[in-house]
C-alpha cells in the first residue's frame, strides 16, 4: 500500500496524464462563435444570429442565395459546439503551395468561415490513401494540415435543410393582429366570429 502511494504521488507530481488530451484543429468557446459560411459543390449558404447581441442565446436564420429559414436552435448549439472540437488523428506541416495540390487543398470545393474572435477558414481536401481520414487545414494555421476522421464530413458540411428550422409554423406569432393563431387555422371550418 505504501509502495502504491508513493507511486500516486510521483506520478502526480511529474504531472502524467492518464488520459491524452483530445487534440482539436480549433480552440475556441462556442459561444464566441457569432456566424458561419458553407460552401459545397451542392450549394452555398450561411448561419447567422437574427441578433448579433444575443448570438449566445437568441434566434438563428439559414441563408442561401433565395432561401431563408428560421434555424433550429438545437442543431445551432450542436454545430457550434462541433466546430470549435473538431478531432484529428494527425497534423503535419507543408512548406509549399505545390504540396497543397497533392493534398487537394489548393482548390478546395468544400469550404467553411468560422466567424468569431478571428474569421477562419477551413477548407477540405481529398481523402487520405487509408480511406478513413481527409485532409483539412484551417487558415490559421495556413502551414499545417490535419488528417481529419471521414465521420465528420458530413456533420461539418451540412445542408441547409439539416440546419433549418422543422417545425413549419413557429416562424409565425401566436397572436396575428389580435386573432389567435390557432383560429386562422381554423377559420375555413369554423369562424371565430360566429361563436
Amino acid at each position: 500500500i505504501f509502495f502504491l502511494t508513493l507511486l500516486g504521488l510521483v506520478l502526480v507530481l511529474l504531472n502524467v496524464e492518464f488520459i491524452p488530451k483530445r487534440k482539436r484543429v480549433l480552440t475556441c468557446d462556442p459561444y464566441d462563435l457569432v456566424g458561419f459560411k458553407i460552401v459545397t459543390p451542392e450549394s452555398a449558404f450561411s448561419l447567422d444570429p437574427v441578433d448579433r447581441t444575443t448570438a449566445r442565446e437568441g434566434d438563428w436564420s439559414v441563408v442561401g442565395g433565395d432561401r431563408r429559414s428560421r434555424a433550429e436552435k438545437k442543431t445551432v448549439e450542436t454545430y457550434r459546439r462541433l466546430v470549435c472540437f473538431i478531432p484529428y488523428v494527425e497534423k503535419f506541416p507543408v512548406k509549399s503551395d505545390e504540396k497543397l495540390k497533392v493534398f487537394g487543398l489548393e482548390d478546395s470545393t468544400r469550404q467553411l468561415t468560422v466567424i468569431g474572435k478571428e474569421t477562419i477558414l477551413l477548407s477540405m481536401g481529398d481523402d487520405t490513401p487509408s480511406g478513413t481520414e481527409f485532409y483539412l487545414i484551417a487558415s490559421s494555421e495556413p502551414g499545417q494540415v490535419y488528417t481529419v476522421p471521414n465521420s465528420m464530413k458530413k456533420p461539418l458540411f451540412p445542408d441547409f435543410m439539416d440546419l433549418r428550422n422543422r417545425r413549419p409554423f413557429s416562424d409565425l406569432a401566436e397572436d396575428w393582429n389580435g386573432i389567435p393563431y390557432s383560429w386562422i387555422l381554423l377559420s375555413k371550418e369554423i369562424s371565430p366570429l360566429r361563436m
